[in-house]
This record gives structure tokens, sequence and C-alpha cells, in this order.
């Protein structure tokens, strides 16, 4: 098969994939927690309940010291009142990574449900080698899917005075 024919098979069953066409549940953003590792909390154990494989799988994304961005798949290792847990090796790409710049981002994502949960902070890392970081975020947004694309998204951004809900969409 040519360079081209391969690009056409690619590309064919790329848009003849479906797109959350199983019922997905409706998100009442009216009815949401004040802060948000409550909300993701009960959206990990609804997502363990819906089947999920490895519901604790996250990616990380990080930039290096040049500012190129870099992401990978670890898991979650607990999420409370001070964030979002994870652990690695100081030493290894990521560790490396968050001492020079101890920004970054994970994302969550449960296709059963069609939802995404996306988290931004600076990590704690207070043990020099096998660290367990831990991602306070500032911002937190929550994303249910729609089959016909009227996803609903739904922002927490930390101010001064706590925890400020916004819907980005519809």
């Amino acid at each position: 098969m040519s360079g081209d024919e391969q690009q056409q098979v690619f590309r064919d069953v790329l848009r003849g994939l479906p797109t959350w066409d199983n019922g997905l549940a409706p998100f009442d953003t009216g009815d949401v927690p004040d802060v948000p590792v409550v909300l993701f909390q009960r959206w990990f154990v609804e997502a363990v309940g819906a089947g999920v494989v490895e519901p604790h799988a996250m990616a990380l994304a990080t930039v290096d010291g040049g500012g190129r961005p870099d992401v990978r798949t670890l898991l979650l290792h607990d999420a409370d009142e001070r964030g979002w847990h994870f652990a690695s090796h100081a030493t290894s790409a990521k560790g490396r990574q968050l001492a020079v710049s101890p920004w970054a981002a994970l994302g969550f994502y449960w296709p059963a449900q069609g939802r995404q949960v996306r988290a931004r902070a600076e990590p704690d890392s207070p043990v020099p080698t096998w660290t367990a970081y831990v991602l306070d975020a500032d911002e937190v947004e929550f994303f249910q899917g729609d089959a016909q694309r009227r996803h609903v998204r739904l922002r927490y951004r930390r101010t001064d005075s706590g925890w400020v809900r916004e819907l980005l969409w519809p």
C-alpha cells in the first residue's frame, strides 16, 4: 500500500469513528460542590462504577528548561483538599522538568462517560529521589461530552476569596 493509500485509509477510519453515541448522562452545573476536588472524587467513583479501565491513569504535562512541552501518562495516588497526588523519581525527565519549572497540568479522560477533567498548578515536592508531588490546582475544568456536540464545560478558578465557578460552555 502506498503512502497516499495508507493516508486515505487512516482518514476514512478516523472519520468513521463514533463520538459518544452511548447515551451520556447530563451534567447539571447548578448542582455542584463548592470545591472542585469533591466533584472530581464523585466523577472518579462514577467512572469506576461505569467500568472505566484504569480511571486513575492521567496525563501529566510539564515543560523543560527550554519551554518545550512534554506529556506522559502516569497514575493518580490520591486527591484531597491539598490537590492531586502522584509520584515519580526526581531524576526522571518529569522530575527534572518539575524542578526547573514547577508548573504542570493533569488530564483525566473517561470515555465511557464522555468526561474529562483538567487541573493546572504548582506541585509540592518534599522528598529528594522517589518524590511525592501534589498538584495544588488553581484552575480545574470539568467537561461532559454530548453526542450532539453540546458539551458542557465548567471551570473552577481559585481566587483570594475561594473557588469561583464559571460555565465555559454552553
